[in-house]
């Protein structure tokens, strides 16, 4: 398929872009009103100002961010920020539904990740390598979604991977502080997982090599 920049496209000033707070029930319902220029310029807002200039993002139309591709619609299809050295916390809820490939690994993003706001059409999210903290809730992920990769960051807290998408093909959450696995017995067939380097005990371990044994996945690395 072959992907098309955009056009010349208004840049909105910062009194036109409207500002709600995190997760606000507000933001949820105005959100597919807003124009992609918007949610994008939310989606980074609380990066530093030399994060946004790496990219392109100050008072620049999407067409000349950099890393972004767009569609015929002028669509976000992709984001591919990777070795940037960008800082600060994105905003995970603005992130355009069109979006299907999301890649930011070897920065130093911070804050936290909330899987259940990523677009529905997600297909592939690679965040490794960062400094994302907090808990990681498993079980609203994009239907479409086959990779997912929150590798080296300071993630804590269960694993709950009970309701897994179809699809999802590899799943790597090692090299994080999670400290406990949660009932393994409805992984995606053909699943390749990746878990070491965390707090496990040894309950966890022994449930692990009992589900190497029964084959329900692909490959398992713990």
């Amino acid at each position: 398929m072959v992907y098309y920049s955009a056009g010349a496209h208004h840049t909105p000033t910062s009194h036109e872009i409207p500002s709600f707070s995190e997760h606000c029930p507000l933001g949820r319902v105005n959100k597919e009103s807003l124009p992609q220029q918007d949610l994008m310029e939310l989606f980074i807002e609380n990066l530093d100002l030399e994060s946004k200039h790496k990219i392109n993002g100050v008072d620049r139309p999407l067409s000349e961010w950099k890393g972004v591709t767009l569609n015929e619609q002028n669509d976000v299809i992709k984001i591919q920020w990777e070795l940037l050295s960008l800082k600060g916390m994105l905003g995970w809820e603005w992130l355009p539904s069109s979006i299907k490939i999301i890649s930011v690994y070897s920065n130093k993003l911070c804050g936290k990740i909330y899987l259940n706001d990523l677009p529905e059409k997600l297909e592939n999210l690679d965040a490794s390598y960062n400094q994302f903290a907090g808990t990681v809730d498993f079980t609203n992920l994009p239907e479409y979604l086959d990779y997912l990769n929150i590798s080296c960051n300071s993630f804590s807290g269960k694993v709950v991977l009970t309701k897994l998408p179809p699809n999802l093909r590899r799943l790597d959450i090692s090299d994080n502080k999670f400290t406990e696995r949660v009932d393994f017995s409805n992984l995606p067939q053909g699943l390749h997982y990746n878990d070491e380097g965390n707090n496990f005990g040894l309950e966890d371990r022994i449930s692990i090599i009992r589900l190497r044994e029964s084959h329900n996945v692909a490959e398992i690395v713990d």
